[in-house]
């Protein structure tokens, strides 16, 4: 049977990048038989002038930005030691990606003994807010209290009392008493009624928002 209490021993701790570790006293756990110190500073201590290794276990992920993706940086980000280049597929288009590409492995070929990844970041299906009408501003504020309503048809063009939503099967989706999260949970609509093709709900905490934001069932 598995044996998942601590056994006690006493044992030098293999850890090529912690050597204050070397004699230290620990325990085995589980069947993994996972090594954990009992002092756990040792941990902590870091060697700045330690030598990079493409053995490292911890990877380290950068995201693509236009701060960082001129192959000048990029080979910057590599001497730190960045292992993975991480491309957002929410933000920009193939254009944008596919030039990025290129400049990470420019910048690889210029470090030859530093493998580096490239993770494509795609987005799944989505559920957003919809455009403002015009006059509106780039921002309405939606005050705790109030009521709002959602419509399904998106080409609807709204305000702060009336909010385009891309999901065709709202209405089908929720029911009342349920909450529906907006702007990543910066506001909370609590559903009140449902129709054939809208939702009222009441808004729960006041907030300003701007056009096509995701929301949350």
């Amino acid at each position: 049977s598995a044996q998942f209490w601590p056994s006690r021993y006493t044992r030098p701790i293999a850890r090529p990048c912690c050597t204050a570790m070397a004699d230290a006293e620990g325990s085995v756990y589980g069947q993994c038989r996972m090594t954990i110190p009992d002092d756990m500073s040792a941990l902590s201590l870091f060697e700045e002038d330690g030598k990079d290794s493409a053995r490292r276990k911890c990877k380290i992920i950068c995201t693509m930005g236009p701060s960082c993706w001129d192959v000048g940086k990029l080979v910057q980000l590599i001497d730190a030691g960045m292992n993975i280049c991480r491309l957002n597929f929410s933000h920009g288009d193939h254009e944008v990606h596919g030039s990025t590409v290129k400049k990470i492995r420019e910048a690889a070929k210029q470090r030859p003994n530093k493998p580096i990844g490239i993770l494509l970041d795609t987005k799944g299906p989505e559920i957003r807010t919809g455009f403002f009408r015009e006059g509106v501003g780039e921002k309405i504020e939606l005050v705790q209290g109030e009521k709002i309503k959602l419509v399904t048809d998106y080409s609807f063009k709204g305000d702060n009392t009336c909010l385009a939503i891309s999901y065709p099967k709202l209405c089908q989706s929720v029911k009342p008493g349920n909450t529906i999260l907006c702007a990543d949970g910066s506001v909370s609509l609590k559903v009140d009624s449902v129709g054939s093709d809208h939702v009222i709900c009441e808004i729960m905490n006041t907030v300003k928002i701007g056009e096509r934001k995701n929301c949350n069932l």
